[in-house]
């Protein structure tokens, strides 16, 4: 396969258990770091629990952190960094403190499940037409002129204009923030069930067959440290030994609490979280394993396809594994449900896409299915992030890339996007090629062999992320044929002349390949 210039933002980050540094980028980190083991040692629970199980974009990871806060500054009166930027070793930080913490106060977390989601306005904006050029009679006169919807439309806008960001990092922050704040409750829950243990004594690993349970324990931490969450249920398992000889943990907490919702309505949302962690080694550096949960009770977003309301739920799993070439592999998924009580998993605790609304049990919008193939000592390997925005929409929407580190310790490389097959297929993370005309008069679903394709560059001395225009491939026209010109007479949002500038599946295809799913435990 040819190395393409590795692009490391289209997709979620997600660096899971005892995942080196070498995975994400940090402020002290000038690309070649050698720690590829952290690990908890001094909290005798820790072969239980994958220590840097975070979320984070690989755009806010590290010094990446102060470059997207000055830029986001200029078009915000008061930026918030620790809600939209949190990095990487940040937010490793903040779990390694709190699982090795003496001191039973740094075992609190604060409630973000609904932090606000900063939108990419340069990604499928709602655009006006005029005289489209697949409207023909005996269409409805009113489809001549209209409005295409949004989402639909890929990279719009090479730049996000309150930031300056290239659209692709915009976008791969804003489609993380939603997530990361609902895997960030059910870690911090369970990390701070683990720093409870550790200032009490409880500490000790459970012996196969034995369940601790830490309900009452971790209530009274939580309530020692005005964490505003109310405990129902926290135990520690030690399972049955896997049939390659291996331990298994699982590990679950629910419980409840009082936080805004969508519509800043303090609502009363309900998690519910296992992780099942296998150490595959003695210290726990290689593994596999997979985090599930659900959180409910509260209005997930403002769409309104649940009979006139908002989704209800959100469920989300992981799998993941690591081998001892420090190869690690995992798959995320999270999907919206219009019943708080459904039950989204199959029997292998990863979300069913085939159960899909009015089934009381499926999924309503925004199914996302992505694949990470990563090398933990240089950081380079394959990402396919794919979501699909309705249950009866006829393709997923993709973004592929292939990692690699810049020569100077920045990062540098080029993502594509373009429309797949349905959640529901085992190729999902695939690129079939682009709809250009996904919602317009006459519209042709049929993928062409083309995709969009956007490079970045991250800046050191600036740091900030720049798009890197010589390999850029974004523009097209919102019509059947992929572009539009003069003698068409149409006007999309002002432009009146697009053209075809996307680039040939074919040089996709001849440097990436979509990374394999990992298997089932």
């Amino acid at each position: 396969m040819k190395t393409l210039r590795g692009f490391t933002g289209v997709a979620f980050f997600v660096c899971t258990a005892l995942l080196g540094p070498l995975s994400c980028s940090n402020s002290t980190d000038d690309g070649n770091n050698t720690n590829t083991n952290p690990t908890t040692e001094t909290n005798g629970l820790s072969a239980s629990y994958p220590s840097d199980l975070a979320v984070t974009s690989p755009f806010t990871s590290g010094e990446v952190v102060e470059g997207l806060v000055r830029l986001n500054s200029r078009a915000q009166a008061t930026p918030n960094p620790d809600e939209e930027f949190k990095g990487y070793f940040e937010r490793i930080d903040e779990l390694e403190t709190r699982i090795t913490a003496t001191d039973p106060t740094a075992c609190g977390f604060g409630i973000g499940v609904f932090r606000p989601i900063p939108a990419a306005t340069c990604y499928g904006p709602s655009i006006s037409y005029t005289n489209h050029p697949d409207w023909a009679p005996p269409d409805d006169p009113s489809l001549l002129d209209d409005n295409l919807p949004p989402g639909d439309l890929g990279i719009w806008d090479e730049l996000e204009a309150n930031t300056n960001e290239p659209c692709v990092v915009a976008k791969v922050n804003s489609l993380m923030a939603e997530v990361q704040s609902k895997v960030d409750m059910a870690v911090d829950l369970v990390s701070s069930m683990l720093c409870v243990a550790k200032v009490t004594g409880a500490d000790t690993l459970p012996v196969e067959g034995e369940s601790k349970d830490l309900t009452t324990t971790l209530q009274d931490g939580l309530t020692a440290t005005d964490t505003p969450f109310t405990i129902s249920a926290a135990t520690i398992e030690r399972q049955a030994d896997t049939s390659d000889g291996f331990k298994s943990f699982l590990s679950e907490v629910s419980g409840s609490a009082e936080a805004p919702t969508f519509d800043q309505a303090t609502q009363t949302i309900v998690t519910s979280v296992h992780l099942k962690h296998i150490p595959t080694s003695d210290d726990n550096s290689t593994y596999r394993g997979r985090l599930w949960m659900t959180v409910s009770g509260g209005t997930f977003g403002p769409g309104a396809k649940c009979g006139g309301q908002s989704a209800k739920m959100v469920a989300t799993s992981i799998l993941y594994s690591k081998d001892a070439n420090g190869r690690l592999l995992y798959r995320l998924q999270r999907a919206s449900y219009c019943s708080d009580t459904a039950n989204p998993f199959d029997a292998n605790n990863a979300l069913d896409a085939s159960k899909k609304d009015p089934d009381p049990d499926g999924w309503v919008d925004n199914f996302v299915d992505s694949t990470f193939d990563i090398s933990v000592s240089d950081s380079t390997g394959v990402i396919s992030y794919a979501w699909q925005a309705g249950t009866g929409d006829s393709h997923a929407r993709v973004f592929l890339s292939e990692l690699s580190a810049a020569s100077d310790g920045g990062r540098t490389g080029c993502g594509y996007f373009g429309f797949g097959p349905d959640v529901t297929r085992a190729d999902i993370g695939s690129i079939d090629g682009m709809i250009c005309n996904w919602a317009g008069p006459h519209n042709d679903h049929t993928p062409q062999a083309l995709v969009q394709r956007q490079c970045v560059d991250f800046d050191t001395t600036n740091k900030i992320w720049t798009s890197n225009q010589s390999n850029l491939a974004v523009e097209y026209g919102p019509v059947n044929a992929c572009a539009v010109d003069v003698a068409d007479a149409a006007d999309f949002d002002g432009r009146t002349v697009l053209a075809n500038q996307l680039a040939p599946i074919a040089e996709m295809n001849a440097d990436v390949t979509p990374p394999a799913k990992p298997s089932s435990l």
